[in-house]
């Protein structure tokens, strides 16, 4: 159920590392966990990556195909769906996800064949370069996409997205998109009346 390659044909060049995967870390944030995600917790190992997928088509048409990968991972259930346009010249992937995990964090997690200790990011109003995860500053915000282009300047690849604002990368050739950050139950920030 994992993407495991994607190919550029106009550049005849493999665009992934590995397959890209959904991580479920451990998430404990204990001050003010509603905002802060912890270094430990994106530095740290996966707890657990989800996996054990049924997989069905949905479309198959000759305008466009659609698989739906349905998966279950400590207690929560997550279906994509991706979608091939004919022509088209990108994959798009739809997350459908009734989360009951929490303290947890559910990352996706992009290994390009791309490398480079930096990345660009869109601002909505420009761009902004960032290196790699560290201490100070590993989750980082972005607006639609974010973007590793080799080091040579040869190729690269971009992942865009229409909700998600948070990213970090912990490697030269990995992006890192956050989908959701679930707070331990009662945290706060608590309505006010």
């Amino acid at each position: 159920g994992d993407i495991a390659s994607i190919v550029d044909r106009e550049a005849k060049r493999e665009l992934l590392s590995a397959p890209i995967r959904l991580e479920m870390r451990d998430d404990p944030s204990p001050d003010k966990p509603a905002w802060r995600i912890l270094w430990e917790t994106v530095n740290g190992p996966v707890r657990e990556y989800v996996s054990r997928p049924t997989v069905r088509v949905v479309e198959s048409g000759p305008i466009r195909a659609a698989l739906e990968i349905t998966r279950e991972a400590a207690g929560s259930t997550i279906v994509q769906t991706l979608r091939l346009t004919a022509g088209g010249d990108r994959l798009d992937v739809e997350h459908n996800i009734d989360w009951k995990s929490t303290n947890t964090l559910l990352k996706a997690a992009f290994p390009l064949a791309a490398s480079n200790p930096k990345a660009t990011y869109d601002l909505g109003l420009g761009t902004i370069q960032r290196g790699n995860n560290h201490a100070d500053a590993y989750e980082v915000p972005a607006q639609w996409w974010a973007d590793l282009t080799d080091a040579s300047g040869t190729f690269g690849a971009a992942v865009l997205n229409d909700s998600k604002y948070g990213w970090d990368k912990p490697a030269d050739h990995v992006l890192r998109l956050t989908l959701l950050h679930t707070p331990r139950p009662g945290a706060w920030p608590r309505p006010f009346y």
